[in-house]
């Protein structure tokens, strides 16, 4: 090979190793991540500890951090920090698994436990989020209920060292006891007005994701203020998938159409303080039976609660509807003349689930 020929090799070989450095396909590249969280403890007599590790081309672990709230210690709305970490990736494939275990020491009740992402933008880092079977996707909201040990598992798996980011990861866990009273946006299914002046709140609306079996709340918080929920609008679950419902003691009104049309509802309790219910509120649905606890309903219920008029009524558009159940201490004179006509056989139930009230049936 002549002189010349050797050098414009070498010189090719230069330069084409200089194009693939500059295209990073000899470079070790690396990146890092910042995670981070927060715990909220409305609850006592409850610990969380948060652990983990890196695998993959790069290694380390995250120092364990365990808050706890022991029967002596006061439960705070504040938001304690857990750890935050920069964590760095030498490799496609690298993964974090970080662990909350959350134990409550308390056999008297369950702790009810939400986890809630804060993510920003992230590109080319996935991420599960498993507690025993379940597996939830980023971005879901995770709540469980526990009487002992849960643990929470949250995985990244790098899908290319170059990832892109808006913020860090992050997220804030709650731990309350399950009787608590909720803040609002952690019932982000329902919708709220607010009435400042006597700090009362009505249900106005729900979405999609409602739970089919729900425990409406007695009282809510919303911006640190708590409210008693006193009503429920019009509509507010029509066309719903409800299977069931607990209405609160606090419940004094109930707007038209408010459980219209939820054809899987088969029992609804109308609670002690309710003096007002709408037009139609459980029309056109699959309403089996009605337990009244209040004297108030069970002396003015009328046909226009189920049907539009008396005709629609008798044509059978509740067929199903049979039994009314109604405490035993209301008086018979009381009875409103809608349940004597409809509902003519009456038997006092003296054990069971419905023990104490007369059982009006058609």
């Amino acid at each position: 090979m002549t002189l010349k020929r050797k050098l414009f090799t070498a010189i090719s070989m230069f330069a084409l190793t200089c194009a693939m450095l500059l295209v990073g396909v000899w470079a070790v590249s690396s990146t890092s991540i910042e995670i981070g969280g927060t715990i909220s403890f409305l609850a006592t007599n409850v610990n969380a500890t948060v652990s983990g590790s890196i695998t993959g081309t790069s290694s380390g672990t995250i120092t364990p951090t365990t808050l706890e709230y022991s029967s002596s210690k006061t439960p705070t709305t504040e938001a304690l920090n857990t750890w935050k970490n920069n964590l760095s990736f030498d490799e496609e494939g690298s993964k974090i698994t970080m662990t909350i275990t959350v134990n409550n020491l308390s056999s008297e009740r369950k702790l009810y436990v939400t986890l809630t992402d804060t993510v920003g933008d992230v590109t080319n880092l996935s991420k599960t989020v498993k507690n025993g079977e379940n597996t939830y996707t980023s971005g879901t909201r995770v709540e469980i209920a526990i009487s002992g040990t849960a643990t929470f598992t949250i995985e990244f798996i790098v899908g290319s060292t170059d990832i892109s980011m808006d913020g860090s990861y992050g997220y804030t866990m709650k731990l309350k006891d399950e009787n608590a009273t909720p803040e609002a946006s952690e019932l982000s299914y329902l919708t709220f007005s607010y009435n400042e002046e006597d700090s009362t709140a009505s249900i106005t609306g729900s979405t999609g994701d409602t739970p089919t079996d729900l425990t409406l709340p007695t009282t809510i918080i919303n911006n640190g203020k708590e409210y008693r929920v006193t009503s429920i609008g019009d509509r507010a679950f029509k066309d719903g998938r409800l299977v069931s419902i607990s209405l609160p003691d606090s419940l004094i009104s109930i707007g038209e159409f408010a459980f219209g049309s939820n054809n899987h509802l088969k029992i609804v309790r109308i609670p002690k303080n309710v003096t007002s219910i709408g037009y139609c509120v459980l029309a056109y649905g699959g309403l089996n039976s009605l337990i009244i606890d209040s004297e108030f309903i069970a002396s003015n219920l009328s046909v226009t609660m189920f049907a539009e008029t008396e005709n629609i009524w008798k044509q059978g558009a509740t067929s199903g509807f049979k039994t009314i159940y109604i405490k035993s201490t209301i008086e018979e004179a009381n009875i409103s003349s809608f349940i004597k006509t409809y509902f003519t056989s009456k038997v006092v139930v003296t054990d069971g689930e419905y023990a104490g009230y007369s059982q009006y049936s058609r």
